[in-house]
């Protein structure tokens, strides 16, 4: 009976916290480095479209890159990670590519 209880005991404490870590563990951002992220992106965009720039912006942290593709201009906007103690942008790092 007490080997019973203490099954359970460590069932309802155990399994919560195994829970919670694997939950958090998937809400995190993958973080690539800015060469990783070109490369991918080199890769994804077709081999008639042109590389017109890029742009940095300063405020947000995010580099935008023009390409023309078909008579149209495609942005890529890259979103780089911050370092919470100083406020910098580290522009190394990549969290997040959009397509527009």
């Amino acid at each position: 009976m007490k080997l019973l209880k203490f099954c359970i005991i460590i069932c309802i404490v155990a399994f919560p916290i195994l829970g919670f870590s694997s939950l958090e563990q998937s809400n995190e951002n993958k973080v690539i480095t800015t060469k990783c992220a070109l490369d991918f992106i080199e890769n994804q965009v077709p081999c008639e479209a042109k590389y017109e720039g890029y742009k940095k912006n300063q405020i947000d942290g995010t580099t935008i890159l023009y390409y023309s593709y078909k008579d149209s201009t495609h942005i890529v906007t890259l979103s780089h990670t911050e370092n919470s103690f100083s406020r910098k942008f580290n522009w190394n790092e990549v969290y997040d590519i959009q397509y527009e």
